[in-house]
């Protein structure tokens, strides 16, 4: 488990500008339609992220993890990114980084 959550810790800020789509499509070319918005990272890596200091014993911060993930899915588009994405090969988390903002630091 100390192995698996320093690999974690490495990806950095799982809510931050470098995992949304419009950081890399900004660079591409001005006036370039963005095809995608919102986080690339995985519902599942979320999901882990969260479950992860459970494992160490630290149930305090996993349940404050899940809390903030629970929170983001709330608010998030969902359903209507589901169905412009439907028929993708990469289908869009729908999670606004923003709405994820307390997934990266631990539970008070």
């Amino acid at each position: 488990v100390p192995t698996a959550e320093r690999e974690m810790s490495l990806l950095g800020d799982l809510a931050g500008d470098a995992w949304l789509y419009e950081t890399h499509a900004a660079g591409s070319a001005p006036g370039a339609v963005v095809p995608r918005r919102g986080s690339m990272v995985p519902f599942e890596m979320l999901h882990l992220h969260a479950l992860m200091p459970s494992y160490s014993g630290h149930h305090a911060t996993a349940i404050g993890r899940l809390f903030s993930l629970v929170q983001a899915l709330d608010r998030s588009p969902w359903p209507e990114a589901a169905a412009e994405s439907a028929g993708s090969a990469v289908l869009d988390s729908g999670i606004d980084a923003a709405a994820v903002g307390g997934m990266a630091g631990d539970a008070p």
